[in-house]
């Protein structure tokens, strides 16, 4: 090989460095032009994000869901597809809630607190209460409601006293059975509430 076959070859060589350091200092640049874009969008997204209402939309644009606070508190709800309330989730200044709703959006379940009272509704599908627990001043209950609303029987605790009480379609109660210090009673009564039978151990007659 012959010096100008030599010196065309290094001449050949040194132009492919060059293209390779060429690309070498363009990746460079490109990283560290990557790094100062995302060092600058660090630095200007917000530490926490403020808003009075936020609002889901699913793929058509229709909302599915809102989070919004008012003059009652916070409240969570999700919609479903016409758009009606399926369920809501609320903190209000008297306490927490929560309810579930029916495809017509009418309130099925409800379950809330207010200071140390607990409860907890069940509703036909005519938003009509038949259903209810509840624990006030300390003190636990259960009432069942018939076909217009109208409370029908309960049972509920008196300190350590089981107490069964059923009332007739007026609001009159008809039958009160319970338990006192251990001994059971049962108390019958006619229409206008006035008892007319009764079975109480001799210790609690008047």
């Amino acid at each position: 090989m012959d010096n100008t076959t030599r010196i065309e070859k290094i001449e050949t060589e040194l132009g492919r460095i060059k293209k390779i350091n060429r690309g070498l200092l363009a990746l460079a640049a490109g990283a560290l032009a990557l790094l100062a874009l995302g060092a600058a969008n660090e630095q200007q997204q917000p530490a926490e994000l403020r808003a009075k209402k936020f609002i889901l939309e699913d793929a058509s644009g229709k909302e599915r869901g809102v989070f919004s606070t008012g003059e009652k508190g916070v409240e969570l709800k999700l919609l479903g597809a016409e758009g009606k309330p399926q369920l809501v989730l609320y903190a209000e200044d008297a306490g927490p809630g929560l309810y579930l709703a029916d495809l017509n959006g009418a309130e099925r379940i409800g379950i809330r607190a207010r200071g140390t009272d607990a409860q907890v509704t069940v509703s036909d599908s005519a938003a009509r209460q038949r259903l209810q627990m509840l624990v006030r001043n300390e003190q636990p209950s259960l009432a069942l409601s018939d076909a217009a609303g109208r409370e029908r029987i309960t049972l509920k605790t008196e300190n350590t006293d089981p107490l069964v009480s059923i009332t007739d379609t007026n609001g009159k109660l008809r039958l009160r059975l319970g338990m006192r210090d251990d001994f059971p009673n049962l108390t019958l009564s006619g229409s206008g509430g006035e008892p007319f039978w009764a079975a109480i151990p001799d210790k609690y007659k008047e």
